[in-house]
């Protein structure tokens, strides 16, 4: 019998999401969209339009939909280009094929527009380094080979006050399993599972602060280095911080730490 605790995340599938970036904020299994098939050359935001071959009629978009909200969006681009294929289940995917790409919009989310292996998101939006750091990240399992599923672990909270906590999914009951063997003597030994509370430190990477804007950041690039203390100053763990620019995301990377990833969407994915 599974465990009560351990809450599974299904993985989304379906050829034509490779057309959509999705910023990921509905569920975390829609991370699997996001690893697998977001191109590494993609371009983040709308005011870098010019460094891809962005139609007429993208580019007046991007200039109609600016500071509007996702009702409004709807109905700007239904007018302009008609109702789309919609591709979701149980959430809405709208894609429309415009001169050689792919316009997906799946609200509340920033529409995107993918052409050639490159894509940009079309609303600006302002999300800075040291803020999205300061956040709650979720912690998953990978998924099993046996049925592909995630298992949500808990949740790692890293506070302004310099201190950081792994709370479990359901009223602090540790979770008893993966659905992976290999990866339940991972969980045994985890950091995070043995030291639920701490203090922890941030190190920038070069050129970064606390006010770098991850829109600008190249796509898969390290921001950051955070080291988690346990409140006894006895252990340590310590995990880079990966700015996926393209599915506007965080991961903390550990590779001590394996069968298991660290993530949150950007705060901000709508103006």
């Amino acid at each position: 019998m599974e465990n009560s605790t351990v809450t599974k995340r299904l993985p989304v599938s379906g050829t034509n999401i490779t057309a959509c970036l999705t910023p990921l904020v509905f569920l975390g299994v829609l991370i699997l969209i996001a690893l697998i098939f977001t191109p590494a050359n993609s371009i983040s935001s709308a005011s870098r339009a010019d460094d891809m071959d962005v139609p007429i009629s993208i580019r007046d978009l991007i200039t109609e939909i600016q500071g509007k909200s996702p009702d409004e969006v709807t109905s700007i681009i239904h007018k302009r280009f008609g109702p789309g294929h919609d591709i979701g289940s149980g959430f809405r995917i709208e894609l429309w094929d415009i001169d050689g790409g792919v316009l997906c919009y799946s609200p509340p989310n920033s529409p995107t527009y993918k052409k050639a292996g490159k894509a940009i998101w079309l609303l600006k939006t302002t999300n800075y380094l040291g803020a999205n750091l300061n956040s709650s990240f979720e912690m998953t399992s990978l998924p099993t080979k046996q049925n592909h599923n995630e298992y949500w672990m808990g949740d790692l909270k890293l506070r302004p006050n310099k201190t950081y906590q792994f709370k479990f999914p359901d009223d602090d009951k540790e979770p008893s399993h993966t659905g992976n063997p290999d990866v339940d003597k991972s969980w045994r030994v985890n950091f995070l599972r043995l030291y639920t509370k701490g203090k922890v430190s941030v190190r920038y990477a070069d050129q970064m602060t606390s006010k770098t804007l991850l829109e600008n950041v190249p796509d898969r690039a390290k921001v950051a280095e955070i080291t988690l203390t346990s409140m006894d100053g006895r252990q340590k763990e310590s995990f880079d911080v990966v700015n996926w620019t393209t599915a506007r995301m965080l991961f903390l990377i550990n590779v001590r730490i394996p069968g298991f990833q660290i993530w949150k969407a950007w705060d901000n994915n709508w103006p």
